[in-house]
């Protein structure tokens, strides 16, 4: 139970709306479950259903997905749900035909994870390489920031939105009996999530504070009315995020000396500017959660090479980094970072324990001496770097229980790229790009605090800055 007066009332705001306004989704609380819509979908999508609309649904979304593509459905089309993998993965909704499948990975808002979308990928060609095409879907509320850049992680998946989905159901020539009348209300539920927040509930959402906390709390013992409001939370801060992002944009390209230095960002940050200085390729500004500018140092095995020829030639770098941490509003960690054998995807992440005065002298002294550590390495040596350095500070550089998790998820890993790398984040305090004046004073202040540590604010100033 999350106790808060205007979280309250935000509730029983919404508690009143839903009463009001009958829709039998709501009513059973189904809306906000990724579950409940790949259920219902795979109703919508299968032309023997009650709903009497034939292949009419599952026809425009293959051909939104894949419009140079043709393929006949008959009657013998299999649609099936939570479809399960030779790892005890479930596919969410699986269409079988003669000569074809098509996959659908159903988000609904939450995130994609575990390398789910090329797991189903690899097993479904393997399952079904007898068949002609094999079809990928990806379906979301919104399209991932990355889905058209991470070619790994999204590779031969064709991006379906809930928009979609929406206008598709719109053009379906429905009548006013049971099956006709649960579609209309699954029509409005989705254009809900499309539609912005009404005054009273938008002003009641700015009343809350700790926004990011109380969504953090959202979890399945939570009362369902509590749950509801939480999701109309999360569309408050998508909202005001989109509403912030262009704002942010302008503030940042009067702030520089080339617009062509701003550019949008691919993973939940508004904008970048590029900065190019070989252990860090962009200073990252964003609206999410609060306005924060980041700076991420050394994340890939180049970076981090020239982040370790850095700390080599500054040995009070790690000393810098704590003091910037212990002026209010900056955080952030130094980290033992391993990715998988391309490079792209973490697999663990340890933090760095740099409060205490003697890991900030072993550990400067540690990296200089094992340089070459940084880089593609065989699971056994990145163990034996990581015992060696919890042994050699007894137990005092990282969290053991972060380190165990660590070591387990490379048990069934050959190798890994290993990296020294620091984040930093500096927040603003606020949610309000309105004060543009006021931002673009702080942008400059804290963007040239937090690369003073790196020994790249004067030259930041001096070529990039308007004067």
């Amino acid at each position: 139970m999350i106790v808060n007066k205007n979280f309250e009332n935000l509730v029983k705001v919404l508690e009143e709306k839903r009463n009001t306004d009958f829709n039998i989704f709501k009513v059973l609380r189904l809306e906000n479950y990724e579950v409940r819509h790949s259920n219902f979908l795979a109703w919508l999508l299968d032309n023997k259903a009650s709903h009497g609309l034939g292949f009419n649904i599952l026809e425009e979304c293959f051909n939104k997905c894949f419009p140079n593509d043709k393929i006949t459905f008959c009657n013998d089309v299999k649609i099936l749900t939570e479809y399960s993998t030779d790892e005890s993965r479930r596919i969410d909704i699986l269409v079988i035909g003669d000569s074809f499948t098509i996959t659908i990975e159903n988000k609904y808002g939450s995130c994609e994870h575990g390398e789910q979308c090329q797991h189903y990928f690899k097993f479904v060609n393997e399952k079904f390489k007898d068949k002609k095409n094999n079809y990928f879907i990806f379906l979301d509320i919104e399209k991932p920031q990355d889905f058209d850049t991470d070619e790994q992680r999204y590779m031969g998946y064709h991006f379906l939105s809930y928009k979609d989905i929406l206008e598709i159901l719109e053009k379906q020539i429905l009548g006013e009996g049971g099956e006709h009348l649960m579609i209309k209300h699954y029509i409005n539920v989705l254009k809900e999530k499309y539609t912005p927040l009404d005054d009273t509930v938008k002003n009641l959402c700015e009343n809350i504070d700790d926004i990011d906390k109380i969504i953090k709390m959202n979890n399945d013992n939570l009362p369902e009315v509590q749950k509801n409001a939480i999701s109309t939370l999360i569309k408050y801060q998508h909202f005001i995020k989109k509403e912030n992002d262009e704002k942010i944009k302008i503030i940042l390209e009067n702030m520089v000396n080339n617009k062509n230095l701003v550019r949008r960002h691919n993973n939940g940050y508004a904008y970048v500017i590029d900065v190019n200085y070989g252990f860090m390729n962009q200073i990252d500004y964003t609206a999410h959660n609060g306005l924060k500018i980041a700076f991420y140092v050394g994340l890939k095995v180049p970076n981090s090479r020239r982040l370790v020829n850095y700390i080599s030639k500054n040995p009070d770098f790690l000393n810098n980094v704590q003091n910037l941490l212990s002026i209010e509003n900056w955080s952030g960690n130094f980290q033992l970072s391993v990715n998988d054998g391309s490079g792209f995807h973490q697999i663990f992440c340890l933090d760095c324990n740099i409060d205490d005065t003697l890991n900030r002298k072993f550990l400067t002294k540690y990296i200089n001496k094992h340089m070459d550590i940084v880089g593609k390495k065989d699971t056994k040596t990145i163990i034996s770097t990581i015992e060696d350095l919890m042994k050699l500070s007894k137990n005092k550089l990282f969290d053991k229980n972060q380190v165990d998790e660590a070591i387990e998820k490379l048990r069934n890993k050959k190798i890994g790229n290993f990296v020294w790398k620091l984040s930093l984040y500096y927040s603003l305090g606020t949610n309000s790009t309105n004060n543009k004046e006021g931002i673009a004073k702080i942008y400059k202040e804290k963007t040239l605090e937090g690369l003073n540590i790196l020994g790249k604010d004067i030259d930041f100033k001096a070529n990039f800055l308007k004067p």
